[in-house]
């Protein structure tokens, strides 16, 4: 089931100091292990797969002013363990230690709701936090939005933990276009230049896009985009998604 945790982090004296690679380490030392297990496959072997069935957004505060970490999960695996608990007490996040608080559950469906979401053909998203697209074969990326990678990636997840058919066909295009787009760029530091090695796959600076884009299908198509556009609440979009980039939001009608 497709869910939307807050973690609330307390004891935290530096958020600033915070930085996506820590977050990105803290939750892979926790969610891995368990996957792994769950599967039956050594930390190592699962700690490498790009796809994987979490993500995360970047360090911030709720609407309480709580300092916390938003995560999603796709299975139920993972919903029963998050629903436990962390295993220790703390999170370790660069130099500091923060104690962890219960998460509690923001959001949630099952597949099979999600897969008979109500028909539309026109959908909205939000960018909250910037975006980008590795190019295929290439280290470089690109900060600007396009409905294919899009669908490919949401489509992806869908296949891999939904247990229901892939919902594009094997050699179909999807009549998807893109009627508005209100975005900007930023320059996001993935992690400090002198730890990243020459040869590792990612740069330690990427340029991404956040702000709205408003896509639009085809009748003979839209039934088959509406379950993946659903999903979006649950999955970040793009390249280093667990590094809390791509976290995008379906805007409804009356958000706009």
């Amino acid at each position: 089931m497709p869910t939307r945790w807050w973690i609330p982090l307390d004891d935290v004296t530096d958020p600033a100091a915070i930085r996506l690679d820590h977050t990105h380490a803290a939750l892979a030392s926790w969610l891995d292990p368990l996957t792994a297990d769950h599967k039956g496959v050594p930390f190592d072997e699962e700690h490498a797969q790009r796809l994987k069935p979490w993500f995360n957004a970047p360090l911030s505060r709720n609407g309480d002013g709580q300092l916390g970490l938003e995560v999603s999960t796709l299975t139920d695996h993972l919903t029963r363990c998050l629903h436990k608990g962390p295993p220790q007490a703390t999170l370790r996040l660069g130099r500091q230690h923060a104690r962890t608080v219960a998460p509690s559950p923001i959001k949630h469906a099952s597949w099979t709701d999600i897969d008979q979401s109500d028909f539309t053909s026109t959908w909205t998203l939000a960018f909250l936090t910037p975006t980008c697209f590795r190019r295929r074969g290439s280290s470089r990326v690109s900060a600007l939005p396009s409905p294919e990678p899009i669908l490919r990636q949401l489509n992806t997840y869908w296949t891999a933990y939904s247990g229901l058919k892939s919902r594009l066909g094997d050699h179909q295009t999807p009549d998807l276009v893109v009627t508005s787009c209100h975005i900007r760029t930023h320059h996001v530091q993935l992690a400090p230049a002198r730890t990243v090695p020459h040869n590792q796959r990612f740069p330690s600076k990427v340029p991404g896009f956040t702000g709205h884009l408003t896509l639009e299908a085809s009748p003979r198509d839209a039934s088959s985009i509406a379950p993946l556009m659903q999903l979006i609440d649950y999955v970040n979009i793009g390249s280093f998604a667990r590094r809390g980039l791509g976290v995008t939001r379906l805007v409804q009608i009356n958000e706009m």
